[in-house]
């Protein structure tokens, strides 16, 4: 026979596997409930009219049109990133002439998708870099890659750490899975692949970077990209252009927000400091719901506060207590 011990108040129940009886084959399902969201796909495009006068001088400067060209698609695929990175989630209905009322649907960005931001200040140091190994590796949603896209300004300070004292940190420059060439960072949670993301700082996000896992950003498509090529009605001209209609989403709540800019987090999303001092969080940067993970021993904190661990501000009443739960979203 068994008998239930006694469990603490606050105490977390794991379960372990079921027991069945010797003939036994079925067991009650797991109930297992997915949490679904909205996404919208933006469906973006971009024109180029060319007069037929422009096309008979062609002879005579026979590249400009497509160096027009190249300069607008360019500018059509910049603007197409910055979208996905920051667009607003939202829809709007519009009147078109002989087809009544249609929607326009505006992507959601995935600057504010993440579940967890790292709000840091300061010099990155190696202790830093391995706590953020420890944040993004651990917890029930581990990823199997993690690539880090940032800011020229994040880049040059990960780019400065000091790793003399440790030796067996590798440094080596890849082409990764998706055909970028990265730098590759190796620590004993798992490997940090950086490439630098010039739409972050043309965003204003220099000081911050996104650590995603490859195989949990998904790129929804309603429609494959395509061009057309037409006469325009009554003019002596033709117009060209491109179609995109699609995407991007983060599944999981392993994606790490790094927030260099000193930026409001997302409304759904848990917050966390990586603290390298003795003395408690206090004033500014005491902030009620953040979780401070330790990088030293903190006896201005609690005498029991050690390297490694994480306690969550709960408030003026609550004050600073020991954050047991998982480095996830809530």
């Amino acid at each position: 026979f068994c008998t239930t011990p006694a469990i603490p108040a606050g105490s977390k129940v794991k379960l372990l596997a079921n027991a069945m009886y010797e003939t036994q084959k079925e067991v009650d399902p797991d109930l297992i409930v997915p949490r679904p969201s909205i996404v919208y796909l933006q469906k973006r495009g971009m024109n180029q009219v060319v007069s037929d006068y422009f096309e008979a001088q062609k002879k005579h400067i026979p590249f400009t049109q497509s160096l027009i060209a190249e300069q607008a698609i360019l500018n059509f695929k910049r603007a197409g990133n910055r979208t996905l990175w920051t667009g607003i989630k939202g829809k709007l209905p519009v009147k078109v002439p002989k087809l009544g009322e249609q929607m326009v649907y505006f992507t959601e960005g995935i600057r504010w998708q993440f579940k967890r931001e790292l709000q840091h200040a300061g010099t990155w140091t190696y202790e830093k870099l391995i706590a953020l190994a420890k944040m993004y590796f651990t917890g029930e949603d581990v990823p199997k890659t993690a690539l880090l896209l940032a800011g020229k300004n994040l880049l040059e300070e990960l780019q400065c750490i000091d790793f003399s004292k440790h030796k067996e940190i590798q440094i080596v420059t890849k082409t990764n899975p998706i055909g970028w060439t990265v730098t590759s960072i190796h620590t004993v949670f798992g490997d940090i692949d950086i490439k630098r993301e010039p739409t972050l700082d043309t965003l204003g996000y220099s000081n911050s970077g996104a650590l995603i896992g490859e195989d949990r950003l998904v790129h929804y498509i309603y429609s494959q990209q395509h061009e057309f090529n037409d006469r325009v009605e009554g003019e002596e001209a033709t117009r060209k252009g491109i179609v995109v209609w699609d995407g991007l989403a983060l599944k999981g709540a392993c994606h790490i927000w790094i927030d260099g800019e000193g930026e409001k987090a997302n409304a759904d999303a848990t917050t966390y400091t990586i603290w390298d001092s003795e003395e408690a969080p206090a004033g500014a940067d005491l902030v009620e719901g953040r979780v401070y993970l330790l990088t030293q021993d903190c006896p201005g904190i609690n005498a029991a506060a050690q390297n490694g661990q994480m306690w969550q501000y709960k408030g003026e009443t609550g004050g600073l207590v020991e954050f047991t739960g998982e480095i996830i979203a809530d």
